[in-house]
């Protein structure tokens, strides 16, 4: 049993192979508390499986009781013993499931991967086979955990399961509701997540527990969103990645997995240069002007007509009452491009104002990157909705990054961050990915991504 709790691969054994012992090593123990907690549960999963009771011992893991190990998961292998788990626990660097032994089922099912991409407009989820090949597609709520909170969260992920065709996810819609069934949650074997808002402790833990309970016999794999818009562009090759959605942040990421973050702490006192930064800007110049306290612009009478009210005063009314939350603010950007497309002076020195802000991001992730001193050229992978307003916008954001960041340079633009989720559930599913399963991640990754060199 890998890890030091008694989470869902623990039950998987204990439940599939009705385990009457179990041995821990020095890899599963921290400290007496944590091993009462780890023994305790492992009782109660015992239980739950139909064991009358679990026989737990914590040998010192020396060369006697390896070869011991060894010997077992050759019987196994010869088919001696017919309940037992014929997955090999290998020494060295901790224990991992060795997947020639596995078949690739739960329960004699195919085995399924699931990936989710969650931020503060939406919730993505894909279903995938083994082979990496994305079976089903669904959609939840926002999901950014520091904003909607760990119950929310979890929802929009049950919410994207629900609507990509897993059943077993409880009785709010039916299963019967669901147009196209692709298997059951107990046939996730690896759930990763790639969520705004999972920095703080707490809530990166309160969402995981969440998924463990959706996905009951699945690894959990949870990463910020950052992490997933980079391994989008990368495929863990080092990069720099600028995020620019309704939030923004950047990282960059060595090639040993070093990383350094920039920015993304939030709407209420960061995420410049962000869609949300770049709507409220609009609103607070659009404001400014109707009170005469700035220059007359069109987007007094465009967020007007946006928001339906006879005049723009009324707009921070509603803003605060909660009628228009981050996401409608966020989706004011098209609004503000399209104005500075016709020549509105307020608009464009938004425009400008959040492209340097984004490029200082890469310039301030560049100097805490020694990873990347001597490299001429950096790899810049771009990401979120503002790099989709297209050249008009790429072309002032190319500017700002060759003045504050020479070295940088944009690379693509990652339509997809999900792929940076698939990324991580096939290599916590094969440890190295398999050179046909990467082919066919390559190819997901490039009909995902937009080249901008």
């Amino acid at each position: 049993m890998p890890g030091r709790q008694a989470g869902a691969q623990a039950a998987e054994l204990m439940q599939k192979y009705h385990a009457g012992g179990v041995l821990l090593f020095s890899g599963n123990v921290a400290s007496p508390a944590q091993l009462q907690e780890l023994t305790d549960g492992l009782q109660r999963l015992a239980r739950q499986g139909g064991a009358d009771v679990v026989l737990i011992a914590q040998p010192q893991y020396n060369e006697e009781e390896k070869r011991a190990v060894e010997r077992l998961a050759q019987a196994v292998r010869e088919g001696l013993f017919s309940r037992v788990a014929t997955r090999r626990a290998r020494v060295g660097g901790g224990s991992e499931y060795d997947r020639q032994a596995d078949s690739g089922k739960v329960n004699g099912l195919d085995k399924l991967l699931v990936a989710v991409d969650g931020g503060g407009s939406k919730t993505k989820l894909w279903v995938l086979d083994t082979s990496g090949r994305v079976v089903a597609e669904g959609r939840g709520g926002p999901s950014t955990v520091t904003v909607v909170g760990i119950e929310a969260a979890t929802q929009a992920v049950a919410d994207g399961a629900r609507s990509a065709g897993l059943a077993g996810l409880g009785e709010k819609g039916g299963d019967a509701e669901i147009q196209r069934s692709v298997g059951h949650v107990e046939q996730v074997a690896v759930a990763a997540a790639v969520v705004a808002g999972t920095e703080p402790e707490r809530e990166r833990t309160g969402l995981q527990n969440g998924m463990a309970g959706l996905f009951p016999k699945a690894q959990i794999v949870l990463r910020h969103d950052a992490d997933g818009a980079l391994l989008a562009g990368t495929l863990g090759d080092p990069g720099i990645l600028i995020l620019s959605g309704t939030g923004s942040v950047c990282l960059s990421m060595g090639p040993g997995g070093q990383r350094a973050r920039v920015g993304g702490w939030g709407p209420l006192v960061d995420d410049g240069g962000s869609g949300y930064w770049i709507g409220r800007e609009a609103i607070r110049l659009a404001l400014r002007a109707a009170d005469g306290r700035d220059e007359p612009t069109v987007l007094t009478k465009l967020l007007a007509e946006r928001a339906q009210v006879s005049d723009v005063r009324e707009l921070p009314g509603a803003v605060h009452r909660g009628d228009f939350g981050r996401p409608w603010i966020a989706r004011l950007t098209p609004l503000v491009a399209q104005a500075a497309q016709d020549g509105d002076a307020a608009a464009n020195r938004i425009l400008d104002q959040a492209a340097e802000e984004l490029a200082e991001h890469v310039r301030a992730a560049l100097a805490r990157s020694p990873w990347f001193d001597g490299v001429e050229e950096v790899p810049v992978v771009a990401a979120g909705g503002i790099f989709a307003m297209g050249e008009f916008w790429r072309r002032r954001f190319r500017t700002a990054l060759a003045k504050a960041a020479p070295r940088a340079k944009l690379t693509v633009w990652v339509k997809e961050p999900i792929v940076g989720a698939v990324y991580l559930a096939l290599r916590a599913y094969y440890g190295t990915i398999p050179d046909d399963v990467m082919a066919q991640l390559r190819a997901l990754r490039d009909a995902n991504v937009e080249p901008l060199s």
